[in-house]
C-alpha cells in the first residue's frame, strides 16, 4: 500500500486554527487531510450538508437559547422596579421606545410581561438589520416618537453605546446596576431606573 505523501519535511509547525488539537503532519494526501482542510473554510463554504455546517448551526442555537434565558431572568429579576417606572412615566405622558440589539420575537416576550402597551415602537436591531452603534438604531427611535435627538434621553447600560448616543447629539445616561460596580467617567450615570421618575 502506498504510504501518504506529506506537503512538507521537517519539524511540523502546529495547527494555528487548531492549537494543541492537531498540526500540519495531518495535511497529507489522504480522505483525513482533505477532512482537516475543511475544517478551515468558511461555514458559508462548506458543502451543503457537511456535518460542520450542522454543528456551527446547533452552537449557534445554543447561544441563542442561553441569551434569551439570561434576558428573561434579568427581566424578572428588575421587573418590580421596571413596571412602576414605566407607569409612573407613561402617567406623565412621556413617549418612550425600545432601541435593543436583540431577536425578532422581543415585541412578543414584551407582551407577555405586560409592558409592551408602555411603548410607542420596539427597534430591534434583528429587524432592522443592523445594531448600536449604528446610527440608524438610534434615529429609528427618535423619529418613531417624532422628536429630535436633543429632546431624547437614551438609557443602557453600557457606557460605550451612551456615548455614541451623546455624540449623535442625544441625551444619555449609563444605568449602572451592579452593587460598588465603577460608574463611567465620560457619561453622566444612574444606579437606579427610579431615578429617571423623580
Amino acid at each position: 500500500m502506498e504510504s501518504p505523501v506529506r506537503l512538507r519535511a521537517g519539524p511540523r509547525p502546529p495547527c494555528p486554527r487548531h492549537p494543541g488539537r492537531c498540526s500540519a503532519r495531518r495535511l497529507r494526501r489522504r480522505p483525513g487531510g482533505a477532512r482537516h482542510r475543511l475544517r478551515h473554510r468558511r461555514p458559508d463554504r462548506l458543502p451543503p450538508g457537511h456535518p460542520a455546517r450542522s454543528r456551527r448551526r446547533r452552537t449557534h442555537l445554543r447561544a441563542a437559547r442561553r441569551a434569551r434565558a439570561a434576558h428573561r431572568r434579568a427581566s424578572r429579576r428588575d421587573l418590580p422596579e421596571v413596571r412602576d417606572v414605566l407607569a409612573r412615566l407613561h402617567a406623565d405622558g412621556v413617549p418612550m421606545a425600545v432601541v435593543s440589539d436583540s431577536w425578532p420575537d422581543l415585541d412578543d416576550l414584551f407582551r407577555r410581561l405586560g409592558l409592551r402597551d408602555y411603548f410607542v415602537t420596539l427597534v430591534i436591531s434583528a429587524v432592522l438589520g443592523c445594531r448600536k452603534p449604528d446610527p440608524r438604531m438610534y434615529r429609528a427611535g427618535s423619529d418613531a416618537l417624532g422628536l429630535a435627538p436633543a429632546d431624547c434621553l437614551f438609557v443602557d447600560d453600557d457606557p460605550d453605546l451612551v456615548g455614541a448616543a451623546i455624540r449623535l447629539g442625544y441625551q444619555g445616561v449609563t444605568l449602572v446596576r451592579e452593587p460598588g460596580a465603577e460608574p463611567p467617567a465620560a457619561t453622566p450615570w444612574i444606579t437606579s431606573l427610579r431615578e429617571l421618575s423623580q
